[in-house]
């Protein structure tokens, strides 16, 4: 039987050791158009539009058709909502993120836990603090350092900014 564990946390490291590849060729996209999806019946309009979470500055990412379905519409919903209250973030990382019985290391082979360190090194953060973590969490970790390296930003990010433009229109 592959132990669940083991699977995560090679994908983790092959996550972590190309992550930055596509960050990289992003650098230089003066412009997204992500798809926009419509679902229709009688009396109701439901849009789904795929946000990203983290987000250069200077992007452009809006097109006319989001324009006219974010201005049809009344409400908005996003998948993930809150993390700007940095106390209740804390509080769930403290609660569902850290395992200090079972720290990642204990799972990964040699090369692994080498590839670990290094990757974590590079990116900034202390292998020792993130070997504590759920490797949920040390994905989250990773990715968010490598995002920072780069220029990407959560206040840029566009499920942020589509929630202040509905903020200041009332949605």
């Amino acid at each position: 039987m592959i132990d669940f564990m083991q699977v995560a946390l090679k994908r983790l490291m092959r996550f972590v050791a190309v992550a930055s590849i596509p960050f990289l060729a992003w650098q230089s996209a003066a412009h997204a158009d992500p798809a926009l999806w419509v679902l229709k019946d009688a009396d109701s309009t439901i849009y789904f539009f795929g946000t990203i979470h983290a987000m250069k500055p200077g992007v452009k990412w809006h097109s006319d058709k989001l324009d006219a379905a974010f201005a049809a519409s009344s409400e908005l919903w996003v998948e993930e909502t809150g993390d700007s209250d940095k106390a209740a973030m804390f509080q769930l990382v403290k609660t569902y993120g850290i395992d200090p019985h079972h720290p990642i290391a204990d799972k990964l082979t040699p090369v692994q836990q080498a590839r670990f360190v290094k990757v974590s090194q590079v990116v900034g953060l202390d292998p020792a603090a993130i070997d504590k973590f759920r490797p949920w969490l040390a994905a989250t970790m990773l990715g968010g350092a490598v995002n920072g390296r780069t220029g990407f930003t959560s206040e840029e990010g566009i499920d942020h900014r589509l929630e202040a433009d509905a903020k200041a229109a009332g949605k």
